[in-house]
C-alpha cells in the first residue's frame, strides 16, 4: 500500500525551512543600543552583552557602582554630588579608594589641630602638627615660640630640640640681624698679581648690591696688568656666602663686556680685613691672577 504526504505537511515543512534559512543572522533583528553588542548564547539564541557599568536586556541601564570593586568589607555609594560615579565606603580600620590599604590611623588621635595622616610605605600613622606644635601626638608646644628670630631666619629645632635661628642667605648674627656684606663694605688698595710675579696697583671700591642683600659690588677689577697699566673692569660683584667668603660669578662687565669669574672660593682674614681671591678673564681662561684688598 502506497502512503501519501499529505500536502498541509508539506506546507508547514516548506515554511519552516523558509524561515530557518532566511534566519541566518539572528542578531540582526537585536538592537543593543550604544552601549551593548549582540551575541549568540548557549542555546543558540541572541542577546545583549553590555559594556562595563551598564546593564538590561538592550544595555538600557546605567549603574556606576558596577564598574568598582570595595574589598576588607567595603560598601558602594554613589556620590552625593555626582550620581555618575561611585565610590567605596570603608571600614575605619581601612583605607585607600578600594578599601585595599590597612588604616594605620584608625584609633589614633592627633591633639593640638594636628591631622592624622596614614603613611602606608611606612606602615604607620604620621600627626602633621599645626605651627607652634611638635611631638608624635602634637602633644608639646614648640620651642621655638619662645625665640624672636629677625624677619632675616627662621627658627628650627637641634637634635636635641633646642631652637636656633638658621639665617637666610646674606646674614649673620646670633639673631641674624646683620647683613654679612657689611664687613666688607669700604674703600681699598688692590693689588693684582700676575703669573710672572709682576703686579699692578689701584684703588677698589666695594659698596652694596642694590636689589640683592648676598651681593655685592667690585668698582674696579684688573682683567689683565700687561701691557701696563693694564684693562680696569668696572662694577664686578661678588656674592657673599658665609661670614668671610665669597665668589665672583661668571659675568659679562664693562667696557668690553669682558667675561670674568673667580676660581676659588674668595676669603677675608677676620684678622686685618685683608680680601684675597684667585679670578681669571674668561677670553684665556688658562690665566689666572690674585687679587689682594687691603683696606684704607
Amino acid at each position: 500500500m502506497q502512503h501519501k504526504t499529505p500536502f498541509l505537511f508539506l506546507l508547514l515543512l516548506s515554511v519552516f525551512l523558509s524561515s530557518a534559512c532566511n534566519n541566518d543572522k539572528p542578531c540582526d533583528n537585536l538592537d543593543c543600543g550604544a552601549h551593548g553588542a549582540c551575541v549568540i548564547g548557549e542555546d543558540l539564541k541572541p542577546r545583549c552583552a553590555c559594556e562595563p557599568g551598564y546593564y538590561g536586556e538592550f544595555c538600557q541601564n546605567f549603574d556606576p557602582c558596577l564598574l568598582i570593586t570595595c574589598a576588607n568589607g567595603g560598601t558602594k555609594e554613589p556620590d552625593a554630588d555626582d550620581p555618575s560615579k561611585c565610590h567605596c565606603v570603608c571600614p575605619p580600620e581601612y583605607d585607600g579608594p578600594s578599601c585595599e590599604q590597612q588604616n594605620y590611623c584608625f584609633g589614633i588621635t592627633c591633639e593640638n589641630g594636628g591631622t592624622a595622616v596614614n603613611d602606608t610605605l611606612a606602615t604607620r600613622c604620621v600627626c602633621e602638627c599645626p605651627p607652634g606644635f611638635i611631638g608624635e601626638f602634637c602633644q608639646t608646644p614648640n620651642p621655638c615660640n619662645l625665640v624672636d628670630c629677625y624677619p632675616n631666619a627662621t627658627c628650627q629645632l637641634t637634635a636635641n630640640l633646642e631652637p636656633v635661628c638658621v639665617c637666610n642667605p646674606g646674614w649673620e648674627g646670633d639673631m641674624c640681624e646683620t647683613e654679612i656684606r657689611e664687613k666688607y663694605i669700604g674703600t681699598y688698595n688692590a693689588k693684582s698679581y700676575y703669573t710672572d710675579g709682576s703686579s699692578v696697583s689701584y684703588t677698589c671700591e666695594i659698596s652694596k648690591h642694590p636689589d640683592d642683600v648676598t651681593k655685592m659690588y667690585l668698582s674696579t677689577l684688573l682683567q689683565n696688568p700687561n701691557p701696563a697699566p693694564g684693562i680696569l673692569l668696572q662694577n664686578v660683584y661678588a656674592v657673599v656666602y658665609q661670614s668671610n667668603t665669597f665668589a665672583i660669578p661668571v659675568q659679562n662687565v664693562f667696557p668690553n663686556n669682558e667675561q670674568v669669574k673667580s676660581v676659588s672660593i674668595g676669603q677675608r682674614n677676620p684678622a686685618n680685613g685683608v680680601v684675597t681671591v684667585f679670578y681669571t678673564y674668561i677670553k684665556n681662561d688658562t690665566t689666572q691672577l690674585q687679587l689682594e684688598l687691603t683696606p684704607q
